[in-house]
Order: C-alpha cells, then sequence, then structure tokens
C-alpha cells in the first residue's frame, strides 16, 4: 500500500480500529452472517421476478418505443415480441437458478444478465428512467466475483472467508458511495445557488417547494406533503439532517459501530420520502436492511460512546472533549 492509500485508510478508519487477533476471532462468524445474507439477497431477486409477472401481458402486446442498450438486439428479429417472451420467461429461469444455485458463479452470472436485460426493457417503452432496482443490479454483478468455495458448508481457509467479506463489504461501501454522491450533489448545488441569489438547501421555504414541485410535477398527492408546505419551517431540520446522513454515508461504511444507525436513518429517509413526496423506495428498504441492519461487521459491543466517537464532526469534538 503506497503513502497515499495509506494515508486515506487513516482518514476512514475509526479511531479504535481492533487489532489484528480481535479481527480474527470476529472473522468467522461474520462470514457465517455474510453467506446467509447473499443467499437471501438472491431469494429477493426471485421473489422480484415474480411479481412483476402481472406485467407480462403488457409487455406482450405492447412493443418498446425506445430500445435501450440491453436490448438493442430485439431491433434485428423480425418479431420483437418473440425476444420480449425470452426477456421475461429467460429472467425468471436465471433468478429461479440463481435463488437455487447461488454457490454456483454461472447461476450469479445468469441473475445479473437476465436483472440487466429485464431492466432494459422495462425502460425501452418512453419516458423517465427509474433507479429503483439499479444497485440491486449493480451488487448482483459484485457478487459474481465471490471465491469459488464462499457457500461450502464445511471448513473453508481464511483467505476465503477474508475475500467473502471484503467483497460483502465492497457491496456495503459502493451502496454508502451512491447517497454520498446524492449529498454532495446537494451541497455543490446549494453553495452554487447561494452564490446566484436563489433559494437554496437552507431556505425556510426550500422543502415546502421542492414537495410542491414534485407533486405537481408527478400530478399526484402524498400523506403528509400537504402539511409540510404548510408548516415550512419544520422543513429545515429536515433537510439538514437529510444532507448529514447521505453526505456521510460513506464514512460510516468504514465503521461498523455505525452500520444500524445509519441503516436505520436511510430507511426513515426513504420512508419519509415516500410519505412526504409521494416517491417509492421500497426494493432499496430492503437492501439497506438487509446490508446495514445485519451487518455481519457489527461489533460485539457496541454502546453510545462508542457510536458517538465515530460520528462524522461530532465525534471529533467528542474525542477531544
Amino acid at each position: 500500500m503506497d503513502k497515499g492509500w495509506k494515508s486515506i485508510y487513516r482518514f476512514f478508519s475509526a479511531p479504535d480500529t481492533a487489532d489484528w487477533v480481535t479481527t480474527l476471532r470476529m472473522q468467522k462468524p461474520a462470514y457465517t452472517v455474510a453467506k446467509v445474507l447473499i443467499r437471501v439477497f438472491y431469494g429477493f431477486l426471485l421473489y422480484y421476478a415474480a411479481i412483476i409477472h402481472h406485467l407480462w401481458d403488457y409487455y406482450h402486446n405492447i412493443l418498446p418505443t425506445d430500445l435501450l442498450w440491453p436490448v438493442i438486439w430485439l431491433s434485428a428479429l423480425e418479431d420483437p415480441i418473440i425476444g420480449v417472451r425470452l426477456i421475461l420467461i429467460g429472467g425468471f429461469i436465471a433468478a429461479l437458478t440463481g435463488a437455487l444455485f447461488c454457490e454456483i458463479r454461472w447461476a450469479r452470472v445468469m441473475v445479473f444478465i437476465g436483472l440487466l436485460e429485464y431492466l432494459g426493457l422495462k425502460y425501452s417503452y418512453g419516458g423517465s428512467i427509474g433507479h429503483g432496482m439499479h444497485l440491486w443490479l449493480i451488487l448482483s454483478f459484485i457478487l459474481i466475483f465471490l471465491p469459488i468455495d464462499w457457500a461450502k458448508t464445511g471448513k473453508v481457509s481464511r483467505l476465503t472467508e477474508q475475500m467473502t467479506l471484503r467483497l460483502y463489504w465492497c457491496c456495503q461501501a459502493l451502496v454508502m458511495l451512491t447517497f454520498s454522491m446524492s449529498g454532495l450533489g446537494k451541497l455543490g448545488g446549494s453553495i452554487y445557488q447561494i452564490f446566484i441569489g436563489q433559494i437554496h438547501l437552507f431556505h425556510p421555504d426550500a422543502f415546502a417547494l421542492h414537495i410542491a414541485e414534485r407533486l405537481l410535477q408527478n400530478n399526484t398527492t402524498s400523506l403528509m406533503g400537504n402539511w409540510f408546505i404548510n408548516h415550512s419551517l419544520w422543513g429545515i431540520p429536515i433537510m439538514v439532517v437529510t444532507l448529514y446522513l447521505q453526505l456521510f454515508a460513506i464514512w460510516a461504511a468504514f465503521r461498523p459501530s455505525l452500520h444500524h444507525l445509519w441503516g436505520f436513518g436511510l430507511i426513515l429517509l426513504h420512508i419519509g420520502t415516500s410519505l412526504i413526496l409521494s416517491i417509492n423506495f421500497t426494493f432499496s428498504i430492503f437492501l439497506i436492511a438487509l446490508l446495514f441492519l445485519y451487518s455481519p461487521f457489527k461489533p460485539e459491543n457496541v454502546n453510545w460512546q462508542s457510536v458517538l466517537r465515530d460520528l462524522p464532526l461530532f465525534g471529533f469534538f467528542y474525542r477531544k472533549l
């Protein structure tokens, strides 16, 4: 590890990083939990493939109007409907195979290709592209590279345990990175708006205006949207907490003591988005719960002092005190 990477590692590492003896002692139980969670991951993708069956009639009767690159091959078929059926049936078979045989690499490859093709088909009918399943798709690609014997029931090598856990942590870090990118975009946009005199993220009316714009844009209503529009000052703490959770999500990925807290916070964020903006992230909620509420890296003893010590910004002042 060169000097630059060492500096980055020290910056993100928790101040109370466990010694190697404790790490090795925790490795096997963490590996056991990770194996179960990976199987749940593929089980959920089978569930997803099953619940979209009610859309098959729609796809069978309407040709895609704006083919995306994963399904551009449909344009070469004399009857694209045949290709559509192949994607739907093949995707379900791939999900079933992955749920049954996720320990085999080719089955995981099938799951990734099946999901890629279905999402390419789903968003080839014009309109906006949703991203509710994009993280599932990216993680299904990462998990292709699990060690060959990662799911072995008997004793496996220490290297296999470590590589499995590293890949699982890569999934966690990538999910958190997307939230941090979103938070960084919000912060950068707000700074720009402040300089040009526009209403920005920290303006008292920002949240209310954002809600009104989204509801009008989508021509819908929400359970709590009107209340927050009429009580705009409550939007200030919500916007600040949201920015804090998103901006420092990648920081939390490096600190297992924060996995539960950040997972719970991001789930509440998605629930609030549904109740206030009428934008649903149901599948993302399940993924966050899978990765962080049941994180295999959770320390054996987590207390409020260790959480405070690891918090971004606040932890610095707590450690000084």
